[in-house]
Order: C-alpha cells, then sequence, then structure tokens
C-alpha cells in the first residue's frame, strides 16, 4: 500500500508520523503509528483508534483529514493523513518576534502579522466546529498547529477526546 520513510517527523505520546508515499496514487501522506512500546497496552491502543476514528469524522478544511487506518503485519496500528508541508504556529510566532527582524519595515512587520492572525482564526474556527460535534482537543498548542504554504492552517487532533467522555 505505502512505502514510509524511517524518519520520524514527529512525535506524540501514542505516536510517531513518517512521511509515506502511496503507491497506488503517487502522493506523499503523513503516517501516524501506535509507538512500538505502546502496542500491547489495550487502553493506549484503544485511545490511538479512538484518535483515528474522531478525526476521520471531523470534514473541515483546517483539519488534517484521516484517509486509512490499518495496522502493520506485526499488527501496529497506523492511519494515513494528508502531509502538510509548511511549518508550526509556534515557528510562525518565534519568526514573528525574531529581535533580527525588528527592524524589517513597520509595513512588512504589520503584514506578517495580519497573515498570522487570519491563520489563527483558521484555527479557532477549525476548533469551534470540533466543540460543535462534540469533541474537545485536550493539547491545543503553537506545535500542533501547522501552517501551510498556501495559507492554509491544520490542526493536528492528537488528544481528542468527546464530550461524553468528560462526564
Amino acid at each position: 500500500l505505502c512505502d514510509w520513510s524511517s524518519d520520524v517527523c514527529s512525535s506524540d505520546l501514542l505516536g510517531e508520523v513518517h512521511v509515506a508515499r502511496d503507491k497506488g496514487t503517487g502522493r506523499d501522506l503523513a503516517v501516524k503509528f501506535l509507538n512500538a512500546w505502546a502496542v500491547k497496552q489495550d487502553d493506549l491502543r484503544e485511545s490511538f483508534q479512538f484518535e483515528a476514528t474522531v478525526t476521520s469524522q471531523l470534514e473541515h478544511p483546517n483539519i488534517v483529514p484521516v484517509y486509512v487506518t490499518g495496522s502493520t503485519d506485526d499488527g501496529r496500528p497506523f492511519y494515513c493523513m494528508r502531509l502538510i508541508q509548511g511549518r508550526t504556529l509556534g515557528a510562525a510566532i518565534a519568526e514573528l518576534h525574531d529581535p533580527n527582524r525588528a527592524h524589517d519595515p513597520t509595513a512588512e512587520r504589520t503584514a506578517r502579522y495580519r497573515e498570522l492572525l487570519g491563520q489563527f482564526a483558521l484555527v479557532c474556527k477549525a476548533i469551534a466546529y470540533a466543540h460543535d460535534r462534540g469533541v474537545i482537543h485536550r493539547d491545543i498548542k503553537p506545535a500542533n498547529v501547522m501552517l501551510g504554504r498556501f495559507g492554509r492552517s491544520e490542526e493536528h487532533t492528537s488528544e481528542l477526546q468527546s464530550h461524553s467522555d468528560l462526564v
């Protein structure tokens, strides 16, 4: 189905993300695997599957879509999602406040600020959409938000929880 690299792009408590090439379509994907140490822990497997299932049901232009879920031959769960080329919101904020750019023309700094603010508004809309569907992201932070190269903001939906889980 896919060839994936051994390089880890990112990771969190439950998994690690690799870049993969879909053999059928030739497109690059992000594939998140459950961490090897967590595979034998039922509660972590369930959390990982819940994350994949809930994310796949959130149809919003600023939430990273899940394309397919599965398991490797050795039983390691994974899910494939859109690969976002860009940088994190955290990196964009750091660049905005970079002291080496403090003397950039005011108009340029203002334009960067407004662009970033617009992307942040897209993130807020994605979070509002998830909340409207009873989903809460328990780890919202700039490192979990990818800003695509063409102005898109995409929320990574790890650490999800439905409202019914909170009661």
